[in-house]
């Protein structure tokens, strides 16, 4: 008998458990955070009937993004301690949880996790963090600025928020939930970044990488490539996916499973970009999976391995 324990501050996991219901035996056990009415110190109780379950019976859990609401940026004290609540379990199942927590929280920050893909034999952007622009520092002449960690900027915007802000930040809807984030890449010319540090307190750049980007799902063992859609915008994290069976990466595998077990995980998402040779440009230890109806491969592989 399994039993299992999926979370996410978002409604991104209707696959994922679409997966689990389609390999689960009948006597097995899956429940959600929105399942949960109280904890204690050794339990979770669910349901209507508030159904008492010990921690210690739990086989495995999947907590997706249980720090990523900045505590002191959100809106209300609800909205904190919504965060908490996940992180609660997050760390009461880290013994079993196929991502733990402190893992994937250091992964989560680009300046660390790119450095581990160094050390892995993997080729990196070139990365710069500036708060001052007067630093004499070889800056490349194509600069992209992404956020050092998470993107979150706030839920409302005030009347008064400067026009240049404004510009930088996008409006986005993540399956009804709706806020302002740091968007993912941004084209910055050298006259720019004095602006941006007046305005954001510091500013992340990389040199850009032109070339086919692809995604990576690793999980556990399995490697899963889609590549990209062609779109015109510079970010292609919307785009959609196409799978691929290329053997373009096919020599990067090793250097992949290398970097999911240096950064102690057991599911991991990587974006790349193949420009004569593979450069990592993000690395996401929670990235949502292709969408089920059409590609369920990557979410079938972690249900099994839950469920395992």
């Amino acid at each position: 008998m399994a039993k299992i324990l999926i979370c996410c501050p978002y409604d991104g996991l209707a696959g994922l458990k679409k997966s689990l219901e389609k390999f689960s035996k009948r006597n097995d056990f899956i429940f959600s955070d929105r399942d949960i009415v109280a904890i204690d110190d050794n339990a979770i109780y669910v349901g209507e009937k508030a159904e008492k379950h010990d921690l210690k019976s739990f086989s495995n859990a999947f907590i997706r993004y249980p720090y990523d609401l900045i505590e002191p940026h959100t809106r209300n004290y609800t909205k904190r301690e919504d965060t908490e609540f996940l992180k609660t379990l997050a760390l009461l199942f880290s013994d079993i949880g196929l991502n733990n927590i402190k893992s994937a929280h250091f992964a989560r920050n680009r300046f660390f996790s790119l450095s581990k893909a160094k050390e892995c034999g993997l080729k990196i952007p070139r990365s710069f963090l500036l708060r001052k622009n007067d630093v004499d520092i070889a800056l490349p002449d194509e600069l992209i600025s992404k956020s050092l960690g998470n993107c979150y900027f706030s839920e409302l915007l005030p009347q008064n928020t400067d026009s240049y802000i404004r510009k930088i930040l996008s409006r986005e809807d993540d399956a009804g939930d709706t806020a302002y984030i740091y968007s993912p890449h941004i084209i910055l010319s050298k006259s720019e970044i004095q602006k941006h540090i007046e305005s954001f307190g510091s500013c992340f750049l990389q040199s850009k990488i032109e070339g086919e980007e692809y995604r990576v799902f690793i999980v556990e063992k399995e490697i899963f490539t889609y590549r990209r859609k062609a779109v015109e915008s510079l970010d292609k994290s919307s785009a959609g996916l196409i799978f691929t069976e290329t053997r373009l990466l096919n020599k990067y595998k090793g250097r992949f499973q290398k970097l999911r077990k240096k950064l102690n995980l057991t599911y991991l998402c990587l974006d790349v970009i193949f420009e004569k040779d593979l450069f990592v440009i993000d690395i996401n230890p929670f990235g949502s999976f292709p969408a089920y109806n059409k590609y369920p491969r990557v979410t079938d592989a972690l249900s099994k391995l839950l469920l395992s």
